[in-house]
């Protein structure tokens, strides 16, 4: 989480300073999504299979960026329940190519990269012990989609993203060697989002 915080901060202060250089639009958006199937992997005790569960949920985000004539750079904060999970909380950077097809419609393929972390009780993939347990994690991957401008300040976004986690495993230790395992590699979500135009004086 503290590594979310400060990723995050150190990204708004970055955009402050870059708005100015590129002579953009500031942005504010206001997310929500919904992650239609993801698998976690999951083995309950040792000498168990590892067997697979499929978890969806819907999630709510912010986003903070700017717009010139071909880009779209945004830093973003995300919060998504799934099924058997508490919490997953994110923060990253994303950077949007746009391809304008008329003064009010573009659409857009983008990437991104940051930090997630997920919090859960093992009990919920089969595990006796009943601990919270958290994986904090990498993650990068890209999304694509289109923007539609109500006016000036005001746009609309749906799009489709796909990220992958790099390294979201928590293994659980005991003297008799690996106890139980829990773990998730992709995340695919659709969302649409607010987006608030601050025009330059």
């Amino acid at each position: 989480m503290k590594k979310i915080i400060t990723l995050v901060s150190l990204l708004v202060m970055t955009m402050s300073a870059q708005a100015e250089m590129w002579k953009s639009k500031p942005l504010l958006a206001i997310e929500g999504a919904f992650v239609p199937v993801t698998s976690i992997d999951y083995k309950s005790a040792p000498g168990a299979s590892e067997v697979s569960t499929d978890v969806s949920g819907p999630g709510v985000g912010i986003k903070i960026g700017a717009e010139g004539e071909e880009f779209r750079i945004f830093i973003s904060g995300r919060y998504t329940v799934l099924e058997n999970i508490d919490y997953v909380i994110s923060g990253g950077v994303e950077f949007q190519y746009l391809i304008r097809l008329a003064k009010a419609f573009n659409i857009f393929i983008g990437v991104e990269g940051g930090a997630m972390s997920l919090k859960f009780n093992d009990s919920n993939f089969g595990a006796s012990s009943g601990l919270i347990r958290t994986i904090d994690t990498p993650y990068y991957g890209g999304d694509i989609g289109f923007n539609l401008d109500i006016g000036e300040s005001f746009g609309v976004e749906l799009g489709g993203r796909l990220i992958q986690l790099v390294d979201a495993e928590n293994i659980r230790l005991n003297s008799a060697g690996t106890d139980s395992i829990v773990r998730m590699d992709f995340m695919p979500s659709v969302y649409a989002s607010l987006i608030f135009k601050f025009l330059p004086n």
